[in-house]
C-alpha cells in the first residue's frame, strides 16, 4: 500500500495525455471524440479517415489533446495529387481553439505549399511564423505518402519525415511555447478536383500537459495619485509572498504605508500616507513576489514623475470675486466642502465659475476694500484625482490695472553713437496709477517677439527700466531698472511694443516710426531715445512724442527732458476706410479712440448692422459687419459716425466717405491724375490717380512700376487692403502721408494712401506706370522737368497736374505745374488746373479765356485754341503777334489737326520768356487736303500777373 501510495502522489506531477487513433473500428465519432466538419470526412474501407466533400473548401477535425510538453506527435499522411498553395494539409499538434484556424496560441505541420515542403509552424498571441522549413521538392511528387514525426524535449524542437522506409530530419529548432494546449487536429484545404483525395491514419500523439514556468509580469503601472499606485500582473499571485517589504522608492527609501490584493483582476494598490513628495524620475522597485506556481518574479523598476497639485495664479478681479488657477483640475463641488478666510474670518462661497477645472472665477459673499491687502486662505480642496492641495494662504492687494494706468514713456532705439549713456536699448516705463503695480506674468511684445516681465513692482506715480539682462554689468542701475532675461530687439527703423496684464489685458500699446518723431532730424541718426511728452496724453499721436533734449541723449528711470502739459484736445479724424469683404468694412482712425461707448453711424442706402468689433490692441480701428452681402459697383456713403476719441474730443467730420465691392480692372479704368517728382527736401513723391469710370476699382488690384532700359524692372503693390477708388474720385499715393500732409493742405486725408514704397522718380525726367498685378498698363506718364510753367524760379515742391482726363496721358499740354494758390499740389482732391470744356458755338475756331494771367495761381493761367474740322487730313499753323504785327510765339507749323482739339499758349515768346501785359492776335491758317485755305484772326489779353 505504503508503494501505491506513493505512485498516486506522483501522477498529477508527472501527467502524460495521449491521443491514439487507427480508425480501425470504423468510428471517428467516439474513443476518441472528434469534432468539427465531420460530415467532410468519412472511414474508408482500408479504414483510413478521408475527407470525403464534392465541394472546393476548407475542413478540419479536433479532439482533445493536452500534451505540449515532452511530446511525440506522429501521424500517416496521403494525398492523390501533388499538393500546392491551393491543395495542403496541416496537422495542429497543439491548439488552444476546437476550430483550429482560430487559434491565437498553437504549434502545427503543414504539409505541402508552394515549395512541396514539409514545415513547423507556431502561432503565439495571434501571430504565425515558421520555425522549421523543410526540404523543397520533398513532396513534390504525384501523389503524396508520408509519416510525419515531431519530438519536443524542453524547448528543442524536431521535425522528421518517412516516405518509405528510413526516417529524414526536416529540420530542428529552439524556441519557447509556454502555453497550455487543448486540442490535437487535422486541417485540409483543397479544390474541387481533391475535394475528396485527403488520407490519414495511425495517429499517435503522447507527451505531457503544460506546467507553469514562468515568472509573473507586470502588464500595467500607474500613479493613481499622491497617496496611490496601481500594479496589474498577467496572472494571479500567491497572496502569501506580498508584503509592503516587496516595494520600495529609490531616492527617499518609502515604502508603502499598507496595500490591497484583488486576485480575480491580478490588482495590487499601494497606498502611502502621507502623501509622496514632489519626484521627477522617481523609482519604484519590485521584487520577491510570486505565482500560484510559485515562479518569481524578475525584479523589475518603473520609473515615474509626480507633483503635488499648485496653485499657478491668485489675484483679486474685484470687490467680491477671487481668481484662481490651479496644475491640475479640481471638481467644481470641491469648493462646496473648502473653507475660505478672509482677513482671518470665515466666509461662505456664493458660485463657483470654471470651463475647464483649472481656472476658477470664486464669488463671496464679503465686499472687499480697493487699494488695501487682504489675507485670502483656502483649505481642504481636493483635486479630481483625490490629492488634497496644500493650504492657500495670500496676501492680495485689490487693485485691477487699467488701460493706460502704464505707459511707454521712453525708448533708445539706437544707442549707437553714445551722447553720454551706455550704448545699451531699454524701455521706460511709467505707472500713472496712485497704486503700486506688480509685473508678475506681465508680458512686453515687442513685434513678433513676446517676454515675459519677472515678478517686479512699478512704485506709484515712478518708473521702471526694462533692460537686457546680458547688459546688466554695463548698465548704471539707478534702482529703478527691471533686468529681462530676453529683451526684444529694438528695430532702427520702427517696431510696434505692446504692454499686457497676466490676463493679456492690454495696458498700453504704441506702433513706433522714427521719421514721424518730432525734433532734430540729425538725432534720427542714433544716441538719443524717445521720450513721451505728457504721460497723461494717450492719443498716441506723434505731436506728443519728441527726440530726449538732455546732452546725454536720454533720461532712463526719472522725468523726461520733453515733459510738459500736453492735452489732447485735437478731434480724431478717419485715415482710411478698407471694405474687408462683402460684409465686413474697416474704419481706420488718427488716433486711439473710445470704443467702450454708444457708437453710432449713418449709411447711404441703409445698411443693417450686424455686429460692430473693433482693434483691441491700438484701438485705432472699428470693424462693422453687415448682415447682406454687397454687391458690385453698389456705392455705399458712410455719412456720419458719432464716436469719440480716447480724450472725449468728438470725430471731426469733413466728407462723405464712400465704399463697396469692386469691379474688374482694365486699362485706361484709372489715369495718372498729378505727379510730384521733385518734392521738398525731407518730403515724398506722390503720384495721384483718378478713376474715370463708373465703376468701384480696388487699390490692392494696382501697381506701380519701376522701369529700366530693358522695361518693367519690379512691381510696387499699392496695398494688401481692400481700398478702393470710388467712381470718379481721386487717390493720392505715397510713402510718407504723414509728411506730405505738413507740406500740402490736403483736404481729405482719407484718400491719401501711405504705400510701403514706390519707385523713383528722378527730378528731371521719368516713367510714371500704372498696371495690374501680371505688369499689363492701366496708364503711363513720361514727364519732363521742362513740362513745368517756364517762369516758375524754383520748381521744387511743385507737382504736374492733368488739365483734363478725357485727353491723352501721353499729351504733354495735358500738364501743367500745380497752382500757387493751392499750395503747388492737390492730392487726394481735384486738380488747380483744370482744362474747361469747350463753348458751344457755331464757330470752328475761337480762345478762351480771352484774358488770362500766367502767374501759377491756377486761376486762367493759360489760354486755349480750340479748332474743330469736318475735313480729315486739315493742317494747321497758329502764330501769335503783338499790337505791333510782330510774330512773338509760333505755337503750331503745318500741324495735322484732329476733329477736335486745343493748342494752349502760356503767355511766352519762343524764347521762353515772359511777354507784357497787353492785346495779342492769335493768326490761324488752316490747308484742306483739296488745297482749300482759310485764315482766321483772333485777339487775347495778358493781364498782369505776379509770379512766384
Amino acid at each position: 500500500m505504503r508503494v501505491i501510495f506513493i505512485l498516486l502522489t506522483l501522477l498529477p506531477i508527472i501527467s502524460f495525455s495521449q491521443v491514439t487513433d487507427s480508425f480501425n473500428d470504423g468510428d471517428f465519432l467516439n474513443n476518441p471524440k472528434w469534432s468539427g466538419d465531420i460530415n467532410s470526412f468519412i472511414i474508408n474501407a482500408d479504414q483510413e479517415l478521408q475527407l470525403f466533400n464534392d465541394q472546393a473548401g476548407i475542413s478540419y477535425l479536433s479532439t482533445p489533446s493536452t500534451s505540449i510538453e515532452e511530446g511525440i506527435w506522429k501521424v500517416h499522411v496521403k494525398m492523390a495529387f501533388n499538393p500546392s498553395s491551393s491543395n495542403l494539409s496541416r496537422i495542429y499538434l497543439a491548439g488552444d481553439s476546437q476550430s483550429l484556424e482560430n487559434s491565437i496560441n498553437a504549434v502545427y505541420v503543414e504539409i505541402g505549399s508552394t515549395d512541396d515542403n514539409i514545415s513547423l509552424y507556431k502561432i503565439e498571441n495571434g501571430i504565425t511564423q515558421k520555425m522549421i522549413e523543410g526540404s523543397e521538392d520533398r513532396i513534390n511528387q504525384s501523389e503524396v505518402d508520408v509519416v510525419v514525426k515531431v519530438t519536443r524535449d524542453a524547448n528543442s524542437w524536431q521535425l522528421s519525415s518517412k516516405t518509405g522506409d528510413e526516417w529524414t530530419v526536416e529540420g530542428t529548432a529552439d524556441f519557447e511555447f509556454n502555453y497550455p494546449s487543448h486540442f490535437f487536429g487535422i486541417f485540409c484545404k483543397y479544390t474541387k478536383t481533391r475535394a475528396d483525395k485527403f488520407f490519414f491514419d495511425d495517429i499517435d500523439v503522447v507527451g505531457q500537459a503544460w506546467s507553469d514556468k514562468t515568472p509573473p509580469r507586470i502588464t500595467e503601472f500607474l500613479v493613481i495619485n499622491g497617496s496611490k499606485m496601481q500594479l496589474r500582473f498577467d496572472e494571479e499571485l500567491d497572496e502569501s509572498s506580498i508584503s509592503v517589504n516587496n516595494f520600495g522608492l529609490k531616492s527617499t527609501q518609502r515604502q508603502p504605508s499598507s496595500y490591497e490584493y484583488n486576485p480575480s483582476d491580478h490588482l495590487i494598490h499601494l497606498n502611502f500616507n502621507p502623501l509622496l513628495d514632489d519626484a521627477i524620475d522617481e523609482e519604484i522597485h519590485i521584487s520577491n513576489l510570486q505565482d500560484k506556481s510559485g515562479n518569481q518574479i524578475i525584479d523589475t523598476s518603473f520609473t515615474f514623475s509626480y507633483q503635488r497639485i499648485k496653485v499657478k495664479k491668485i489675484k483679486l478681479i474685484n470687490h467680491n470675486t477671487l481668481f484662481v488657477s490651479f496644475t491640475k483640475p479640481i471638481p467644481e463641488n470641491s469648493f462646496n466642502s473648502a473653507v475660505l478666510l478672509i482677513n482671518n474670518k470665515a466666509t461662505s462661497i456664493q458660485s463657483v465659475d470654471t470651463e475647464d477645472q483649472l481656472t476658477f472665477h470664486l464669488i463671496f459673499n464679503e465686499n472687499l476694500a480697493e487699494g488695501n491687502e487682504h489675507i485670502i486662505e483656502i483649505r481642504g480642496l481636493v483635486d479630481s484625482i483625490g490629492d488634497e492641495v496644500a493650504l492657500i494662504k495670500e496676501q492680495l492687494l485689490y487693485y485691477i490695472p487699467e488701460r493706460f494706468d502704464i505707459v511707454f514713456n521712453e525708448w533708445m532705439a539706437d544707442p549707437n553713437p553714445s551722447m553720454g549713456l551706455p550704448e545699451i536699448e531699454y524701455i521706460e516705463l511709467k505707472n500713472n496709477s496712485d497704486f503700486d503695480i506688480s509685473l508678475n506674468n506681465y508680458q512686453l511684445s515687442v513685434n513678433d517677439k513676446t517676454v515675459l516681465l519677472p515678478d517686479s513692482i512699478i512704485p506709484a506715480d515712478d518708473y521702471a527700466c526694462l533692460v537686457s539682462y546680458k547688459n546688466k554689468e554695463e548698465w548704471v542701475d539707478n534702482g529703478k531698472t527691471i533686468y529681462i532675461s530676453d529683451l526684444p530687439t529694438l528695430n532702427n527703423s520702427g517696431f510696434d511694443m505692446i504692454l499686457f496684464t497676466n490676463e493679456q489685458d492690454v495696458i498700453d500699446a504704441f506702433s513706433y516710426d522714427p521719421q514721424h518723431i518730432i525734433g532734430e532730424g540729425f538725432k534720427t541718426e542714433g544716441g538719443w531715445s524717445v521720450e513721451r511728452v505728457d504721460p497723461l496724453n494717450f492719443s498716441s499721436e506723434y505731436s506728443n512724442f519728441n527726440w530726449c533734449m538732455n546732452l546725454e541723449g536720454g533720461t532712463p528711470g526719472g522725468l523726461n527732458s520733453v515733459y510738459e502739459a500736453n492735452p489732447d484736445l485735437k478731434s480724431p479724424i478717419i485715415t482710411n476706410i478698407n471694405l474687408v469683404n462683402n460684409q465686413s468694412l474697416q474704419v481706420h482712425f488718427s488716433e486711439t479712440m473710445r470704443f467702450d461707448g454708444n457708437i453710432n453711424l449713418k449709411l447711404e442706402p441703409n445698411l443693417s448692422i450686424n455686429e460692430l468689433s473693433y482693434d483691441t490692441l491700438f484701438l485705432n480701428h472699428l470693424n462693422i459687419h453687415f448682415d447682406e452681402k454687397l454687391a458690385v459697383n453698389e456705392l455705399i456713403e458712410l455719412t456720419e459716425i458719432q464716436i469719440t476719441d480716447i480724450a472725449g474730443n468728438p470725430i471731426s467730420w469733413q466728407t462723405p466717405l464712400f465704399f463697396g465691392m469692386a469691379d474688374t480692372l482694365e486699362a485706361n479704368d484709372i489715369v495718372i491724375n498729378e505727379v510730384l517728382f521733385n518734392p521738398y527736401p525731407g518730403g515724398e513723391d506722390f503720384v495721384e490717380l483718378y478713376n474715370k469710370t463708373d465703376k468701384i476699382i480696388n487699390l490692392s488690384d494696382i501697381y506701380l512700376a519701376k522701369y529700366s532700359d530693358q522695361g518693367i524692372d519690379k512691381l510696387y503693390k499699392t496695398t494688401n487692403d481692400n481700398a478702393i477708388i470710388a467712381p470718379h474720385s481721386y487717390l493720392a499715393l505715397t510713402s510718407a502721408k504723414t509728411s506730405l500732409m505738413e507740406y500740402y493742405n490736403c483736404q481729405y486725408p482719407h484718400l491719401i494712401l501711405e504705400c510701403s514704397s514706390l519707385p523713383s522718380y528722378p527730378d528731371d525726367e521719368g516713367h510714371v506706370a500704372i498696371t495690374n498685378h501680371t505688369g499689363s498698363i492701366i496708364d503711363e506718364f513720361k514727364y519732363q522737368e521742362n513740362m513745368h510753367f517756364d517762369l516758375l524760379k524754383n520748381k521744387e515742391g511743385v507737382s504736374l497736374e492733368r488739365l483734363s482726363w478725357k485727353l491723352a496721358t501721353s499729351d504733354h499740354q495735358n500738364w501743367s505745374s500745380a497752382a500757387s494758390t493751392a499750395g503747388y499740389a492737390t492730392p487726394g482732391y481735384i486738380n488747380s488746373q483744370q482744362l474747361n470744356d469747350p463753348a458751344e458755338s457755331d464757330l470752328n475756331v475761337y480762345v478762351d479765356p480771352e484774358v488770362f494771367t500766367p502767374n501759377g495761381d491756377g486761376t486762367d493761367d493759360r489760354t486755349n485754341i480750340y479748332f474743330s474740322t469736318q475735313t480729315p487730313g486739315t493742317t494747321a499753323s497758329i502764330r501769335i503777334f503783338d499790337v505791333n504785327g510782330h510774330e512773338v510765339r509760333q505755337l503750331a507749323n503745318n500741324q495735322t489737326m484732329s476733329n477736335t482739339g486745343f493748342v494752349s499758349w502760356d503767355g511766352l515768346n519762343d524764347e521762353h520768356s515772359r511777354l507784357r501785359p497787353g492785346i495779342y492776335v492769335v493768326y490761324i491758317q488752316t490747308i484742306q487736303p483739296n488745297g482749300e485755305v482759310n485764315e482766321n484772326k483772333l485777339t487775347c489779353v495778358i493781364g498782369t500777373a505776379n509770379i512766384k
